[in-house]
């Protein structure tokens, strides 16, 4: 408590949570402060620090009150965190082709990066260049929606899914993921389009982490009507209001709606976009 400290991995390997919280389960770890009780652990502090390091190389955590909480007054805790470092798969698809992503049975597929655009000069040569700085604002989203959780996916390179956001420039999907068993807490995203209602089920024995959530618009290309001009809105109080509704739950029911969380854009269709984890308690 009141020391800051890292994480890292080498180069080319991620950090992957698998057991993470702020507190004291024990004498042993931290000695030489105030020990009143060894069973407390701070509600939201595994969503925290999954947040700040899942996918990440490296990540720096602060034990504090102010981040975590203090879930037992006058106890000296700690952060302790139980990961893997794990190695990147990267699948390119050329633009106009299809392709597969898949994990070994018993694995399920974690995106860390994901984009249908053009970064480099390298990748699927052979058409026309006049940009390596475009991404589909909304392409993160729909390829994390199809494969995220899953064993093997199939994706199509294609405008007519992504939309444009370079013309004249050949384009490619770019996926960085890893393999990883469906036991660790592998981020989900889930989307509920205005006037519908969804569910969050993590299962039995499991609860809900949120990592982020908001009732809003943040792309294009999500949720899609004729009507989006805005594509930067969220209302305010949503993560606030989701997080609360499913945080610590094994299933949440949501509702897309302004009556719920108001208009942040009015005339402009919306949708919940929240990401979460499946942990155990």
């Amino acid at each position: 408590e009141r020391e800051e400290g890292d994480i890292s991995c080498p180069s080319g390997y991620v950090i992957n949570i698998q057991k993470a919280f702020y507190g004291r389960t024990d004498t042993a770890a931290c000695p030489g402060g105030n020990v009143f009780t060894t069973s407390c652990s701070s509600s939201g502090s595994h969503a925290i620090i999954t947040d700040a390091c899942q996918g990440q190389q490296s990540c720096s955590l602060s034990a504090s009150n102010s981040v975590f909480g203090d879930p037992c007054v006058r106890t000296y805790k700690y952060i302790q965190v139980k990961y893997e470092c794990i190695a990147l798969t990267t699948r390119t698809i050329c633009e106009r082709e299809e392709g597969d992503i898949s994990c070994p049975s018993g694995y399920v597929i974690n995106i860390q990066k994901a984009f249908y655009g053009r970064t480099d000069t390298a990748a699927c040569p052979g058409g026309n260049v006049f940009t390596t700085s475009c991404s589909s604002s909304g392409s993160h989203a729909i390829i994390t929606d199809a494969c995220q959780g899953q064993q093997s996916c199939s994706l199509s390179a294609s405008n007519s899914v992504f939309g444009d956001p370079c013309v004249r420039t050949y384009k490619y999907i770019q996926v960085k993921y890893e393999c990883t068993r469906p036991g660790n807490p592998v981020p989900r995203v889930k989307v509920v389009c205005e006037r519908s209602t969804g569910a969050i089920n993590c299962g039995s024995g499991k609860r809900i982490g949120v990592l982020d959530a908001f009732y809003g618009r943040a792309n294009k290309l999500v949720c899609a009507e004729n009507n989006i001009q805005d594509t930067d809105c969220r209302a305010t109080e949503s993560f606030s209001g989701i997080r609360s509704a499913c945080y610590g739950h094994q299933t949440c029911n949501l509702s897309a709606s302004n009556q719920v969380y108001g208009d942040p854009c009015r005339g402009i269709h919306k949708y919940i976009k929240v990401t979460y984890v499946c942990y155990d308690p």
